[in-house]
C-alpha cells in the first residue's frame, strides 16, 4: 500500500504590491482512494481533517514576506 497526495498551491496578486500565497495538501491511499491522515513529530495521526498534510496561507509584499 502506498500513500500519495493532492493539493492546491499558488500565489495571487491582490494589488498594491501584495500577494497571497497558499498551499493545501491532503494525503490519500492510491490503492483505495481513502483519505490518509499525516502523523505529527510524535508519530500520532491527526484527526481526519481536510488538508491534514499541509495547509497555510501567507502574505508577501514586494518589499518583505509576512508569514
Amino acid at each position: 500500500m502506498s500513500t500519495s497526495y493532492w493539493g492546491l498551491k499558488g500565489s495571487e496578486d491582490v494589488g498594491g504590491g501584495l500577494f497571497v500565497n497558499f498551499d493545501f495538501q491532503q494525503g490519500f491511499s492510491i490503492d483505495t482512494g481513502a483519505a490518509r491522515d499525516e502523523k505529527n513529530n510524535q508519530g500520532i495521526a491527526y484527526n481526519n481533517n481536510a488538508f491534514s498534510r499541509a495547509s497555510w496561507v501567507g502574505l508577501r509584499s514586494e518589499e518583505r514576506r509576512v508569514g
